[in-house]
């Protein structure tokens, strides 16, 4: 099935969009099944190789293609202890594995043969760790993983077409214990490469620069230079199917390549300072006032748009405070409400969602629809969590995505489920409904559209009313705003450039911008086993206080703290776990508020005489922090 043709494998992705879904999830889970047992296998040949005969080199292509690999080891199966990490996966192994494949026990080490090769003994309660990772090299040219996400690809394409199941299915968590950054790297070269070669009249000099660069880090990137013109590349890797990477790998990647075009933009300044002879900046400044924070955000924007890829810092004039991530975090908070608040007139908000979409406006605004999409593209980049409402439809069209019904639902429950009525509706011609449309712009004027030449003469009945819908939800969603949408893309996209955000679906966009919304109490138990502490020790009366305090809060009240010590209330796109908390301990102080430091995370508490005033100073510090200052 992986080497059906393009025509083949339409239909095999037509024919899995229509099959039950308790059968389309048995598929997914069947296939990637088979995945993470090739993934067991390179795990247990990476442990073999580091563990247990580090002076041997094994891989999955260099032994017998069978299921019984185990044997090729001569140990049992060795089972991952501990949690992942970008680099791979650290693990504790107590055990003694002898030659036989058999596994001794803490009061049995005598017992080992004495022809058995070199083996490894640890007595039961050893701490000894061994970084293990998955090497792109064990992986790259493995034909069952290759041919197992092909077939998967076809599952997955049926799933954007249907929206059978939520994309997080897709995801392999085993695929979190190869290294991201390398596997990124490596296909990043291998896609550039393939343009070079097919571009090679164009400019040679690009191909040249691939070779110098294969031969520098070939071993990383696992490509070598074959004889002639081309390059030989892996014919695998994760990233070439992004559904199989969790959204914490793709953030790994995400950041990864932002941090490396941060380090590239400073070196680069670091030179034209040297060679020019006067001082260039390795940071993206912005300088505003609180009371002009839109004119003087766009003016910054304008002035500095090769600047983009720089580490953003934010001063705001008059205040003393020293950007350590806490003033960008305000900036962005301030900025986007201004921007988004319904008396601008660049979104109108529906009653029935709550979302936001663009006016309908005879206004030119095109300068501020791009502040709108650079500053989008800017959290993304400086991986800061915006408070916005916008629907999934915005999402997928930056994201170059057809928008649907359902999008349109969303946005507008009402008409979109009236939409949804007529589509089921026999007789439509009875409705009296024709190819015209009327809306309100942003100063409720009533305007009306036909959504062809001549429409307010055509009636919908049964043969077209499939055609009307697609071309409401067109107008709506998409030509009455195409010009202001453009200039929102055209910002976006000259913040945000690179093949990492092509691995992201729409939904996980619109996860690592706007974060987890949700409304339930948090959970205190995981907050605990997040936080880390400064000072003070878990057991301290202030510490009991403070998490007596939190379980006790609303939802609400909860997202205030978390907004008083993070700079904003929503949670991180993978959840709670992977928060950073911290609470510090300060002296002297005791009638004095809590402070925190939204750069930092860090919630810094006094010692208080009892609890009633320690939860009177925490109340008092949530309904009054906004600003900046050093005390």
């Amino acid at each position: 099935m992986a080497h059906l043709d393009k025509k083949c494998s339409q239909y095999v992705t037509h024919w899995w969009s229509r099959i039950p879904l308790d059968e389309f999830v048995r598929k997914i889970d069947f296939f990637n099944l088979y995945v993470t047992f090739q993934l067991t296998r390179c795990i247990n040949y990476e442990i073999y190789n580091a563990v247990i005969n580090p002076s041997s080199y094994i891989s999955p292509q260099t032994v017998s293609d069978d299921v019984n690999y185990k044997d090729t080891l001569k140990a049992h199966f060795i089972r991952p202890t501990s949690e992942s990490s970008d680099f791979g996966l650290s693990i504790r192994i107590p055990l003694f594995i002898s030659s036989g494949g058999r596994r001794l026990t803490s009061s049995s080490p005598a017992t080992a043969p004495s022809n058995s090769s070199p083996s490894i003994f640890w007595p039961s309660g050893s701490k000894k760790e061994h970084k293990i990772k998955i090497k792109l090299q064990q992986y790259s040219d493995d034909w069952h993983l290759r041919t197992a996400a092909r077939v998967l690809s076809f599952l997955s394409a049926a799933n954007r077409s249907h929206s059978k199941v939520p994309e997080a299915t897709f995801y392999n968590n085993l695929v979190d214990y190869i290294n991201v950054k390398q596997d990124f790297d490596s296909w990043q070269f291998s896609v550039s490469t393939k343009k070079h070669e097919l571009d090679l009249g164009d400019d040679p000099s690009l191909l040249v620069l691939d070779y110098l660069k294969a031969e520098s880090s070939g071993a990383y990137l696992n490509v070598t230079p074959n004889e002639g013109t081309s390059l030989r590349r892996p014919s695998f890797t994760f990233c070439q199917f992004p559904f199989l990477v969790s959204l914490g790998a793709k953030i790994t990647i995400l950041e990864h390549e932002a941090r490396r075009s941060m380090e590239r933009k400073a070196e680069e300044a670091f030179i034209q300072s040297i060679n020019k002879k006067r001082p260039f900046d390795v940071y993206f400044k912005i300088r505003v006032r609180r009371d002009h924070i839109t004119n003087d955000s766009l003016r910054s924007i304008k002035a500095h748009q090769n600047e983009f890829k720089k580490l953003l810092k934010v001063e705001f004039v008059g205040e003393p405070g020293v950007d350590a991530g806490g003033l960008k975090k305000e900036w962005f908070l301030l900025l986007t409400k201004e921007l988004f608040d319904p008396d601008r007139g660049l979104f109108s908000y529906h009653e029935s969602s709550h979302l936001c979409y663009f006016s309908i406006s005879p206004f030119d605004n095109d300068e501020l629809y791009y502040l709108v999409g650079a500053v989008l593209g800017l959290a993304i980049y400086n991986s800061t969590i915006l408070d916005l409402r916008l629907p999934r439809a915005l999402y997928k069209k930056l994201m170059d995505r057809k928008v649907s019904l359902n999008d349109f639902i969303e946005l507008d429950p009402d008409t979109g489920n009236g939409l949804f009525q007529l589509l089921k509706t026999k007789g439509a011609e009875n409705l009296g409904i024709y190819y015209e449309v009327t809306c309100k712009d942003i100063f409720d004027n009533i305007v009306t559209h036909e959504l062809v030449d001549g429409g307010s003469d055509i009636l919908v009945n049964d043969e077209n009313k499939y055609e009307y819908v697609e071309r409401y939800l067109n107008f709506f969603l998409n030509d009455v705003c195409q010009r202001s949408f453009d200039s929102f893309h055209r910002g976006f996209y000259n913040v945000v450039r690179g093949n990492a955000l092509s691995m992201f679906t729409p939904e996980e966009i619109q996860l690592i911008l706007i974060g987890d919304e949700s409304s339930s109490k948090l959970d205190t138990a995981i907050m605990k086993s997040v936080t880390k502490y400064s000072g003070f020790n878990v057991d301290d009366k202030t510490i009991s206080w403070f998490w007596e305090y939190f379980d006790s809060c609303s939802p609400a009240d909860q997202k205030r703290l978390l907004f008083f010590v993070t700079g904003t209330n929503r949670l991180p796109a993978t959840g709670l776990p992977s928060l950073h908390f911290k609470i510090t301990h300060l002296k002297n102080g005791n009638n004095r508020l809590p402070i925190s430091h939204t750069c930092f995370n860090e919630l810094c508490l006094y010692d208080y005489e009892s609890q009633d005033i320690f939860n009177s100073k925490m109340g008092m510090a949530l309904n009054y922090c906004e600003g900046f200052g050093l005390r």
